[in-house]
């Protein structure tokens, strides 16, 4: 398109030479000049409209590529071509109907130029009313996205009545806008004019920074919608999960001196979640996080202290019992030396592996105290089965008889 852009600001110069000649075409005759070493007027306006075929043939066939409707042109080529063929013939016989059939001709030529012209300005004014069109789609798409996220926005609690008037107005704003371009563009001229088209322009700039006012307005309201779900996820779920975990611990078997201890660092955590929800009403959301990842942090410490005191009682409530129980059947089987030497071996063992078990759940070392769990019941296991199965010391009774 650019390559005939500029052949057709060509149009005036190549045919501007006819107007030169024309003055020199009314004062000839149908005798030739004396001079015979000149053309003469009609031979030079045949050479002319010749030139001017050949321009107009380049251009519709560059036309044609670039999708320009080139019928008309076409059919005033035709019409141009049958007068420049009558001048041709004309030439030396009626010199001057052959000046009068060459300058035809050029005038078909050169209507069939700004035929090409006018087309090629048709098609630029369509493809710019189409980009125009295109633009105001594009930003009518986004308003509605926007205006969407604004009602939902706005829907929530606590939610900005100030921001939430800024966006509705700035997108009303942007819909009024968007309006009037398209009516402008609608009563356009044609062929559109600079200043018409740049109006539709400056509508569309000004619904561009609407658009981006109302997506200002978003952004903050997106911000007092993240504070306000993040309260609502502490007073709806952490701060309920810490006193579920509170009363967990208070209807354990843990000693009471566990218990306050870990009931004080849940006390805290609660103080740090209520403290997160004023830094959030204040706008400082980045401090209320980290203030919630900090109470997080007392309540991670405190489930593992509960499982490791848990597992630390259970240790202390099943198989610390078990050993007194084989302690005492040991003692009460009567078992040979040296069997219950194994036994009270055994016994014995098990007891330390129960004693360092504890210790390891009570400093958080779980897989050292399962490890030393599991050793201490096989022990005892052991024990138990050395004690069903003997060998027991025995009582021998002598009775004596008395012979008749």
């Amino acid at each position: 398109m650019a390559v005939l852009s500029l052949l057709l600001m060509g149009i005036a110069p190549v045919f501007a030479q006819t107007s030169q000649s024309t003055s020199t075409t009314t004062t000839t005759t149908a005798t030739t000049t004396s001079t015979s070493t000149h053309p003469s007027p009609a031979s030079v306006l045949i050479s002319l409209a010749q030139r001017a075929q050949n321009y107009t043939e380049h251009l519709v066939t560059i036309a044609q590529g670039d999708g320009v409707n080139v019928s008309q042109a076409q059919g005033l080529i035709a019409q141009g071509s049958a007068s420049l063929t009558l001048a041709q013939n004309e030439l030396g016989t009626n010199n001057t109907q052959a000046a009068k059939d060459a300058l035809q001709a050029m005038s078909y030529f050169k209507g069939a130029a700004e035929s090409i012209r006018d087309s090629v300005q048709s098609n630029r004014a369509a493809e710019l009313i189409a980009d125009l069109q295109a633009g105001i789609q594009r930003l009518t798409n986004q308003t509605n996205r926007l205006q969407t996220i604004v009602t939902t926005a706005c829907a929530l609690p606590n939610a900005s009545a100030a921001l939430c008037a800024g966006a509705n107005a700035n997108l009303a704003n942007v819909t009024s806008d968007l309006s009037q371009a398209t009516s402008m563009i609608a009563a356009l001229p044609n062929p559109p004019t600079n200043s018409s088209i740049q109006a539709i322009i400056t509508v569309l700039q000004g619904a561009m920074t609407h658009l981006q006012q109302a997506y200002s307005d978003v952004g903050q309201l997106a911000v007092g919608a993240r504070e306000q779900r993040a309260i609502e996820q502490i007073q709806n779920t952490l701060l309920p999960g810490v006193t579920q975990l509170e009363q967990r611990i208070q209807n354990s078997n843990l000693s009471s001196g566990t218990i306050q201890q870990l009931e004080t660092q849940l006390s805290q955590a609660q103080t740090l979640l209520n403290t997160a929800i004023g830094t959030f009403q204040s706008g400082n959301f980045t401090g209320g996080v980290q203030q919630v990842q900090q109470a997080m942090q007392e309540v991670k410490t405190v489930l593992g202290e509960l499982l490791d005191q848990t597992l630390a009682a259970m240790v202390q409530n099943h198989l610390q019992p078990r050993l007194t129980a084989e302690s005492q059947a040991a003692q009460r089987a009567n078992l040979s030396a040296s069997v219950a030497q194994e036994v009270q071996t055994q016994l014995s063992q098990a007891q330390t592996l129960i004693n360092g078990a504890i210790q390891a759940f009570q400093s958080g070392n779980v897989s050292s105290g399962i490890k030393q769990s599991a050793q201490a019941s096989a022990l005892l296991t052991q024990a138990e089965l050395e004690i069903i199965a003997g060998p027991h010391t025995t009582t021998m009774t002598t009775t004596t008889t008395t012979s008749a």
